[in-house]
């Protein structure tokens, strides 16, 4: 099982890499993300965006 975690984060942390790579321009000025990579990155924005609110709602019923 934890090494099917690791493989996952492997997986997404080259996805992202390879994202990454496009957006700074370094595959080419013209690229463009495909339809999945754009789905992927909206989908880890929305997760992130989940996550930083529950943090902040559980901090603000901590205080």
């Amino acid at each position: 099982m934890e090494q099917q975690v690791l493989d996952l984060l492997k997986k997404m942390n080259n996805r992202l890499d390879t994202i990454e790579a496009k957006l700074e321009g370094a595959v080419g000025s013209t690229s463009e993300l495909t339809r999945d990579e754009m789905d992927f990155i909206l989908y880890k924005v929305n997760k992130l965006e989940m996550e930083l609110y529950l943090l902040k709602k559980r901090n603000s019923n901590f205080s």
